[in-house]
């Protein structure tokens, strides 16, 4: 997931570069960064659904949960 994810990261930044020297025009350089912002919410979609699938199957799953909601509460505002 981590090299997806960078790979993605790379490839905006050479849409937005490619952009600045002037070698696409705005509406393709949009196009670009919707197709890739789409990529990257599959990409993170895909890893909930893992986190998801592991708190679900962890049997101790309720005790850190348990631990997470404690510090949230003790941790003051």
């Amino acid at each position: 997931m981590k090299k997806d994810i960078d790979m993605i990261e790379s490839l905006i930044n050479r849409n937005e570069y490619f952009y600045k020297i002037g070698k696409i025009q705005k509406n393709e350089y949009l196009i670009n960064n919707f197709f890739l912002i789409d990529k990257l919410e599959d990409i993170l979609s895909r890893s909930q659904r893992e986190k998801i699938i592991e708190f679900l199957t962890d049997e101790f799953s309720l005790p850190k949960f348990n631990l997470s909601i404690s510090i949230l509460k003790a941790v003051p505002n």
